[in-house]
C-alpha cells in the first residue's frame, strides 16, 4: 500500500481490486459490503468521510481536501460522542454504476464500438465492465472508481445513441449523515439512527445535532424515538 496517495485514490485502489480480481464479486457492487469492508482494508481511511464528501460536492470524486477535512470533524465527533461512530452513512446510490438505456440496437452498436461518444467516455472514466440487460435495450456501466453516481448521470445521458442514464439507486433507507457549512469555523452535523422496517423507509428515527468549531465539538441536541 502506498500511503503517500491521495485518499480518493487509495479508496478507489480498494474499489477496483475488490471488482477487477472477482473477490465477492456481487458484494462489492453493493455499498453496504462496501462500507463494511473498507474500514478493515484501510483502517487508516474514513471511507465515512469519502462518501460524505462525494455526495455534497458536483464532482465525480471529491476534492481530496475536502476529504481530509471532514476526517478530522468525524474523528473529533466520534471521540466526543462514541454514540454516532456506530452509524453508516446510507447512500442513495451505488457508487461508480450507472444503468444506460440505448436506442434501438445500441447493445449491438456499443459492443461494436459504434457508439463512439459512449465509448470515448468509458475510455475516459475507466476502467468499466459492461453488463447488457437480456430484455432490454439496456446496459449497466460499473466503473472501478468509486464515481458519484448522479454526475456520472449528468455526463452519459448527454451523449448520442443514449435514451436515458440513470443511477443504481438503493432501495430503502438506513442511518444519515447531514453536513451543513455554518461559516469557515463553523460546521452542523446531524446524525440520524433509523430502524424498523428499513427496507420501507424506517419507521424509528433518532437524532444528533452536533457542532464543530475548529477543533471543539458541541452535541446542541438529542431527539428523536428512544433508541432500541
Amino acid at each position: 500500500m502506498n500511503h503517500s496517495e491521495p485518499v480518493r485514490i487509495r479508496v478507489a485502489r480498494f474499489w477496483s481490486d475488490g471488482l477487477l480480481n472477482g473477490q465477492c464479486r456481487k458484494a462489492l457492487l453493493r455499498l453496504t459490503m462496501f462500507l463494511m469492508l473498507a474500514p478493515i482494508v484501510y483502517a487508516e481511511e474514513n471511507i465515512q468521510a469519502f462518501m460524505l464528501a462525494s455526495q455534497s460536492e458536483n464532482r465525480l470524486l471529491p476534492e481530496d481536501d475536502l476529504i481530509e477535512r471532514i476526517t478530522r470533524e468525524l474523528s473529533l465527533v466520534y471521540r466526543t460522542v462514541p454514540a454516532v461512530a456506530k452509524l453508516r452513512l446510507f447512500s442513495p446510490w451505488t457508487p461508480g454504476k450507472v444503468i444506460l438505456g440505448l436506442e434501438k440496437g445500441g447493445k449491438v452498436k456499443l459492443a461494436a464500438g459504434e457508439l463512439e461518444e459512449v465509448s470515448a467516455a468509458n475510455e475516459k472514466y475507466g476502467p468499466v465492465t459492461k453488463k447488457p440487460f437480456r430484455s432490454l435495450e439496456a446496459v449497466t456501466l460499473t466503473f472501478a472508481k468509486p464515481y458519484n453516481a448522479d454526475e456520472l448521470v449528468k455526463v452519459y445521458s448527454q451523449l448520442p445513441g443514449v435514451k436515458y442514464a440513470e443511477a443504481d439507486r438503493m432501495v430503502g433507507d438506513g442511518d444519515r449523515v447531514v453536513r451543513e457549512v455554518k461559516s469557515r469555523e463553523i460546521v452542523h452535523y446531524t446524525f440520524s439512527k433509523g430502524w424498523g422496517d428499513c427496507p420501507s423507509g424506517c419507521i424509528h428515527r433518532h437524532f444528533w445535532e452536533i457542532q464543530v468549531e475548529d477543533k471543539k465539538v458541541t452535541l446542541i441536541k438529542e431527539h428523536g424515538d428512544p433508541l432500541p
